[in-house]
């Protein structure tokens, strides 16, 4: 069956995790700190450009800040449904606003249904949310990435610094829910705040 003939059929299952959700998990994931501080910086939601001509949205990316991990350059595609996979291999200009400035470029998926055999560019990494863990299906290849140009860099520095806000104001409701309610939280008792007004979408 080809992408379009399953499109069309529209035989998917609800998602019952949110993008939201991923991408807690994904600053979970990169949330590392050691004695010489955070090894990652991290940026939800990266437009293409700074300003209003942005084009495209990377859903997450993580620069490693360490030498010893070669200053490599993360993006990542978050996807929540088999209906968003393929309309993502439909439509391979949207990945390709980013991938050219991107050392590793990563589909991230809530279950190993979503992406099927052979689907995955060979390129391109995979993760999967297992037990409330992303762990590597597929390891993406790491590649020479272009320079970015003023704009693309000036749109990754201001979501790192909005990442950067939200999840202090995510771990402060995290603490107050601990003290609310104790015992383990999920990912789901972790929301995403409202957007404040002048806030980048």
């Amino acid at each position: 069956m080809s992408v379009q003939d399953e499109l069309e059929l529209g035989s998917d299952e609800p998602a019952t995790v949110t993008e939201t959700d991923m991408i807690c998990a994904l600053l979970d994931r990169y949330s590392r700190v050691h004695g010489n501080g955070p090894r990652f910086a991290m940026a939800s939601q990266v437009r293409s450009h700074a300003g209003h001509s942005a084009r495209r949205t990377c859903d997450f990316a993580a620069m490693d800040l360490w030498t010893s991990g070669r200053l490599t350059l993360h993006g990542h595609e978050v996807k929540v449904s088999r209906s968003d996979w393929l309309r993502e291999l439909k439509e391979p200009e949207k990945a390709a606003e980013f991938t050219s400035y991107m050392n590793t470029w990563w589909v991230v998926v809530p279950h190993d249904r979503i992406v099927r055999g052979g689907e995955l560019p060979d390129d391109w990494g995979l993760m999967v949310l297992r037990g409330g863990v992303l762990a590597t299906v597929k390891k993406a290849p790491r590649r020479d990435a272009l320079p970015l140009p003023p704009t693309r860099l000036a749109a990754l520095l201001r979501a790192v610094a909005q990442t950067a806000e939200w999840q202090s104001r995510r771990e402060h409701e995290r603490l107050y829910e601990c003290k609310r309610h104790p015992g383990p939280l999920t990912l789901r008792d972790m929301k995403q705040p409202q957007r404040r007004e002048g806030d980048v979408t």
